[in-house]
């Protein structure tokens, strides 16, 4: 594991599927890292919406299904056959 303590700024860009686990995420990351030392983007309010994804298991543009698929050009919803 790093050394947390490292004055270096370092940037980390994660985007979690769900509230519930970045909550946890968060709060693993204060109680290991030092005050001040993270900060926290919540999800805001967006002004243009390309399409509704519905609820259920997709694939493409960078979302994958284990480490697959996520070259796909357009999005997909998986189906299990």
């Amino acid at each position: 594991m790093p050394d947390t303590r490292s004055p270096t700024p370092e940037a980390v860009e994660v985007i979690f599927s769900s509230e519930a686990i970045a909550e946890r995420v968060d709060a693993l990351a204060r109680r290991l890292l030092p005050p001040g030392s993270i900060s926290a983007c919540r999800p805001i309010a967006a002004d243009f919406t390309a399409f509704e994804c519905p609820k259920e298991f997709v694939v493409g543009y960078g979302m994958d299904l284990a480490h697959r698929f996520r070259e796909l050009p357009f999005v997909g919803r998986v189906v299990r056959t």
